[in-house]
Parts: structure tokens; sequence; C-alpha cells
């Protein structure tokens, strides 16, 4: 128990656990992060969801009968079309330097590996995962899931489960994917 008792100050010489074997290390470099363990399958699948939401018709490529539907509303149902735009393309580009940066640390050749989920980022690939699964059940939108979305659903588990732990790393920030 030499590092727990490192963190409440409690060693004493000679326990495996002095403050000569600690590391002080920069906050401007380092960040807190949750392992999750990956597969590349995982990963290549979150890339194909990310591939399907940005090649299908988005809201901005319909804003011409969206506008027009909304001016017959009446003018009680005023809706920032910019706005919706925005909210529908976030966890898109929220997600994708995730799934570039996992792509990185878990090459091509390797089946599984261990990647950084800075924290909050969870929230990302919720969102994400959530858009896609509205955007699949709406009937009048022709965006369809890929045929593994079930690989991102199960990434997304353990997404969750990683950063429902207490437990975080800490590593240098090259390392950690960039949140927008």
């Amino acid at each position: 128990m030499g590092i727990l008792e490192l963190m409440l100050g409690q060693s004493a010489p000679g326990d495996g656990a002095s403050s000569a074997d600690s590391y002080l290390l920069s906050r401007e470099n380092h960040d807190f992060v949750y392992p999750v363990a990956v597969r590349r399958s995982e990963i290549e699948a979150l890339r194909g969801a990310i591939d399907a939401v940005e090649t299908a018709p988005s809201i901005d490529e319909n804003r011409e009968e969206l506008e027009s539907v909304f001016e017959g509303l009446g003018d009680d149902a005023s809706v920032d079309l910019d706005a919706l735009v925005d909210r529908t393309e976030t966890p898109r580009r929220a997600v994708e330097p995730l799934a570039d940066a996992w792509a990185e640390q878990v090459p091509e050749g390797t089946d599984i590996g261990v990647v950084y989920l800075p924290v909050g980022a969870d929230d990302d690939v919720r969102s994400f995962v959530t858009l896609c699964k509205r955007r699949a059940e709406y009937e009048h939108d022709p965006f369809e899931l890929p045929d593994r979305f079930d690989a991102v659903a199960a990434l997304l588990a353990r997404v969750d489960a990683a950063a429902g732990r207490q437990y975080r790393a800490v590593v240098h920030r090259d390392l950690v994917p960039q949140r927008e």
C-alpha cells in the first residue's frame, strides 16, 4: 500500500513509497483522462458512423424547405435555423478528433488497445450516438445507421463505464485527443 500511504501523507522511509520515488507533473503539459479499452473494429465503426453522418443530407442542405415549413406555422414558430444546423453538426465535429486520435493509438493490425478519453468527452460520444439513432428513426431523414453501428453502441457502453468510475490517469497532452 505504499502509493496509498504516500497519497495520504503517511509514508515512512524504506516502505517503498517515498517522495523520492514521486514525480511532479506540470499542469500545462498533462491532463486527466479515462483509459478505455477499445477494439480496432469499434474505432473503424465509429469512423464509419461519422462518415455516414457527414455524407447524409443535412438540415442545411434542406434549408429552403425547412424555412417554408416554419413560415407556414406562423409568427409564433420562429426557429433559428443556423442554431439548429449547428446543434446537429456539433456532435460529429466533437467526436471526429477523438476517432482520429484513437485510430493512431490503436494502429491497424492491432485488435485491441487502450485509448484516452478526455474528461467530459463521454458526453460528446453519447450525443453523437444519440444523434445517429434519432436520425435513423426519423421517417423523412434519408440517414441510415451503418451496418456496424452495434460496435459503436458497445464502445459507448465502455466509455460510459470508464467515465463512471473514479479512476483517472494522467497523461501528457500530446497523447490526449483535442476537444472542440
